[in-house]
């Protein structure tokens, strides 16, 4: 599967830890299996630079005692607390960020409409 998704000539892997739930595992299972993906893409790759985004905290420390590095793993109970805590110490920081990430399309007659569906739609930016 990783020669499939060209791994092999990635600049960057992601593994993502699925926070829906819709596989069914634990926290706990979720981070065990991606650390075992993370580190199966460094020993079939280990010129790809990647980064693992675990769901606890705790699970950091399982990734670092089987070898992966601790600037690369990232937990996501991290991730919401820094993004909290930057809102309360920088007003506006949310909306920025929010508007960054949701915005919407220019369409070909000038005007513009709304992004359509329930995922963020990004505007290019263009040379007129």
């Amino acid at each position: 599967d990783l020669i499939r998704c060209s791994a092999d000539s990635a600049m960057m892997v992601y593994i993502f830890a699925d926070a829906s739930g819709s596989t069914g595992l634990g926290d706990v299972e979720e981070d065990e299996q991606n650390i075992l993906r993370a580190l199966s893409v460094h020993r079939d790759f280990p010129r790809v630079p990647a980064r693992l985004l675990l769901m606890r905290t705790e699970s950091k420390v399982l990734a670092q005692n089987a070898g992966i590095r601790p600037q690369r793993v990232f937990a996501m109970n991290e991730i919401k607390s820094q993004m909290m805590w930057h809102n309360s110490r920088c007003m506006g920081w949310s909306s920025m960020l929010c508007n960054l990430m949701f915005t919407i399309d220019p369409t070909e007659d000038g005007g513009f409409r709304s992004g359509s569906g329930p995922e963020p739609t990004f505007a290019a930016w263009r040379d007129a």
